[in-house]
């Protein structure tokens, strides 16, 4: 199944945005995920933010648009930051984990699983204002870079204005 996430590039190379930012992620390489340094209160550590929730796996987009990441503008509009790349992947998708991260509970930012889907996926949605379902998949093979140009025709195929990028 194909699907989208945003790399942080560093030398040209792409990196994860906030958990194991050290990770090299090749293109054509299938790369299983893995789980990042647990707090004592059972959150995350995350590079460059406070402790994210405990959801692991890797985090993908159906569409390439995330409007909660980003570098914020003076007016308050988040842009996408300079240094980062939608890039389409393809991912772990034999075994479909969403029922049972539905059953975890009634309130869907908690429909998650504490564990990375072995040979699968499950869709996610962060809260009901959310404009596009996240999946999270144990494994994904990075296919190629987009363009920016790319990005905005897939967005606007979904009746979706792309998020802006910051010019550096």
């Amino acid at each position: 199944m194909k699907a989208y996430k945003l790399f942080r590039v560093v030398n040209n190379e792409l990196h994860p945005l906030y958990i194991k930012t050290e990770t090299v992620i090749p293109i054509g390489v299938h790369m299983d995920a893995e789980e990042g340094e647990q707090t004592p209160d059972g959150k995350v550590k995350a590079k460059g933010l406070h402790k994210l929730a405990y959801r692991p796996g890797w985090h993908l987009t159906e569409i390439p648009f995330a409007d909660h990441i980003g570098k914020r503008q003076p007016d308050r509009k988040l842009f996408q930051a300079a240094d980062t790349v939608w890039c389409e992947v393809e991912l772990d998708d034999a075994v479909d984990y969403t029922d049972e991260a539905k059953a975890k509970s009634k309130i869907k930012r908690y429909q998650c699983l504490r564990k990375i889907p072995v040979n699968g996926y499950y869709w996610y949605t962060t809260n009901a204002a959310a404009k596009v379902r996240w999946l999270i998949s144990g494994g994904i093979t990075v296919i190629r870079k987009l363009t920016h140009e790319e990005v905005a025709a897939i967005c606007r195929a979904h009746g979706m204005e792309p998020q802006p990028v910051v010019q550096e």
